[in-house]
């Protein structure tokens, strides 16, 4: 997978050679430049830019086209029609300097004049002259929804297409668009996220998109091109230096990628007490979520602990895609008999699971005679459960010297899923009360799955 990046007016408090060189040296592949063909004062113009990219082996993906009055091609008159003009020229430059793919916009701002033919016909001679030159055209979704529909309902070549803007989708459309009808269609993607407040362009996973989903859209849609950020170097971020930022975005990309080519993450099911979620989860999840998403669901806790609340929770992951057959699951104590009875009823076989600490599982006595004795009812298996178990595909068991002195259940745990078995001393019951923050032997076993390393 190749990975790309904004060289983003929009930047703050740096220059266009910053901006450039902090994207080299973060180590995307390219950039797309905006071609907007008139500088900010004091950045570098795109030409400039063109050269500085191409110097330090930065490829260029497509020029992102200027759309200053873009409104007026939807009007009759000069100005429309010098708009054709100039996007002509546009793509004249582009042919020039080696650029295959230009992005335009069809509307700026909330409010624009009605799709119409007038606007169809200076788009068809825009398309047109480019597909003389073997360029292809992406429009992108902006503000208004329904103008790439009325548009491509009229111009039919093959070298127009369509530029996905996953945040404009997100706060101007509500996540709403027209996959179907785009399906093969889409040329180019820019990816970043928002809170849909406004078009905040921020990094991948630092919004309120849902980036599962997203990715399942992209996919059905048959997009195979890279992953392309436009991000915008503003607000917190400002806080890291620039070169950090870039950094970072390049990791959350390949984050988007790992969830194209495998949706494969983690999810950390907490005990009775949830408190494996602020120990031992809090330092999994620092050590993996740089490369991959790490959920922690909060689940009702103690007395209020209920297998419906369980299953209502964890059954929007799985419709989501976002728990799916690639997702590494760790349970602990009540979240294994709780996980176990959930894939059986929603036909759910993990590839990895791994449980820690399930004595749950089974109904062996006990002295205590609180709020437990109700919460183990629900969590005791049938038969059924531990039958529907035996498709479960890689089994790894933790365990330790409880204060029960009962290691009979771990063992049987062994045996009935076939589990691979980790007696690891000290750890009790892997829980807050013991003040179990790492499990170091879990990340290695962790690490050992991504790796296909586990003996």
């Amino acid at each position: 997978m190749k990975y790309y990046q904004c060289v983003q007016k929009d930047n703050q408090n740096v220059t266009t050679q910053e901006t450039i060189f902090a994207i080299k040296n973060a180590g995307f592949d390219g950039v797309f430049i905006q071609w907007y063909n008139k500088p900010a004062e004091g950045y570098l113009s795109q030409e400039e830019q063109l050269t500085l990219c191409r110097k330090l082996g930065l490829e260029v993906l497509f020029a992102h086209l200027g759309y200053k009055g873009i409104n007026n091609i939807w009007l009759d008159g000069e100005e429309g029609d010098e708009l054709v003009k100039n996007y002509l020229k546009d793509l004249d430059a582009c042919k020039s300097n080696n650029i295959n793919m230009v992005v335009m916009h069809l509307t700026s701002k909330s409010v624009a004049p009605e799709p119409n033919l007038i606007g169809v016909e200076r788009l068809q001679k825009i398309v047109d002259y480019a597909e003389q030159l073997n360029i292809k055209v992406a429009f992108e979704n902006t503000k208004i929804f329904g103008y790439l529909e009325y548009v491509f309902s009229h111009i039919k070549n093959s070298n127009a297409g369509i530029c996905y803007d996953a945040g404009h989708c997100h706060c101007h459309f509500n996540d709403k668009f027209s996959w179907d009808m785009f399906k093969n269609k889409i040329f180019a993607v820019h990816l970043h996220d928002n809170d849909k407040s406004d078009d905040l362009h921020l990094l991948p996973f630092d919004g309120t998109i849902n980036w599962y989903q997203l990715v399942r859209n992209l996919k059905n849609a048959n997009y195979n091109g890279p992953i392309t950020l436009e991000s915008c170097y503003r607000y917190d971020y400002l806080k890291r230096s620039v070169e950090d930022f870039y950094k970072l975005s390049l990791t959350k990309a390949k984050q988007i990628n790992n969830i194209m080519e495998n949706n494969k993450n983690l999810f950390i099911i907490h005990s009775l007490n949830g408190d494996t979620l602020k120990f031992w989860g809090e330092d999994v999840k620092n050590c993996f979520e740089p490369m991959m998403n790490v959920f922690m669901p909060q689940f009702s806790i103690r007395e209020k602990s209920s297998y419906e609340n369980f299953d209502k929770i964890l059954t929007e992951f799985l419709k989501s895609n976002q728990l799916n057959k690639n997702s590494i699951v760790i349970c602990h104590s009540i979240g294994n008999p709780y996980f176990i009875r959930f894939c059986r009823e929603h036909g759910f076989v993990p590839n990895n699971y791994v449980a820690v600490a399930p004595g749950m599982v089974y109904n062996y006595p006990s002295t205590r005679t609180d709020y437990t004795v109700e919460v183990r009812k629900q969590a005791q298996l049938k038969q059924e459960d531990f039958n529907y178990a035996q498709n479960f595909k890689n089994v790894y068991l933790l365990y330790s010297d409880e204060d029960d002195k009962n290691v009979e259940k771990f063992t049987r745990f062994g045996k009935d899923f076939n589990a691979k078995e980790m007696y690891l001393k000290g750890y009790n019951h892997f829980d807050g009360y013991h003040r179990i923050y790492k499990i170091p032997e879990l990340n290695s076993l962790i690490e050992d799955i991504l790796n296909n390393k586990v003996k």
